[in-house]
């Protein structure tokens, strides 16, 4: 099934809203809440997001956006999931969580098979050179190589780029993202 997905993330200041009509909007957090309403009306389909590590924890109120941290949901027999914020690197900081945080999520997710994961961080890259703040969360990336995740969508990183981690695809997204995928129902 082909699935037409406008994702955001790290939009600090004012952007242009794309003229398209996606199936699903994603927020990936560091987003302005003013932009947050801006999406909201602009867009007439479904909207999951997740908090990133400079957002306000009231972000998503008065909107039709799913808080999908720590949550699984099915839409359309497409099953989404998501997780919210940044590995801890700091000790006052907010929008942060230890790797065991993600690991409990990771684990209630047990075998079953994501078609879209969202985060606002990303999995731990090994190739890439990244500071304690974007070192991203170790416990992705066995549901990556074990082929639990079509797409992965992410933020944070402030460096849009779409790669393939074992028959996954994972897509970092600064500011915006509008893409087709094709996802295989779940249920």
């Amino acid at each position: 099934m082909e699935l037409k997905i406008l994702a955001f993330a790290d939009t600090r200041t004012t952007i242009k809203l794309p003229d398209v009509e996606p199936d699903v909007v994603l927020l990936l957090g560091d987003i302005q809440s003013k932009t947050v309403s801006q999406i909201n009306k602009k867009y007439k389909c479904n909207k999951l997001g997740v908090f990133g590590n400079h957002c306000h924890p009231k972000n998503f109120e008065d909107t039709e956006v799913v808080n999908m941290h720590c949550k699984i949901q099915i839409i359309n027999g497409i099953t989404f999931a998501g997780f919210e914020g940044a590995p801890t690197y700091k000790s006052d900081g907010v929008g942060q969580h230890t790797e065991s945080e993600c690991e409990m999520f990771i684990k209630e997710l047990g075998d079953r098979h994501v078609d879209v994961f969202i985060s606002h961080s990303n999995p731990s890259y090994g190739d890439m050179n990244l500071d304690d703040a974007h070192r991203g969360f170790k416990s992705y990336n066995p549901l990556l190589m074990g082929n639990q995740i079509s797409h992965f969508f992410h933020g944070h990183l402030h460096d849009p780029f779409t790669r393939d981690i074992n028959k996954s695809v994972v897509h970092s997204v600064y500011s915006y993202l509008w893409v087709t995928v094709n996802v295989n129902q779940s249920n």
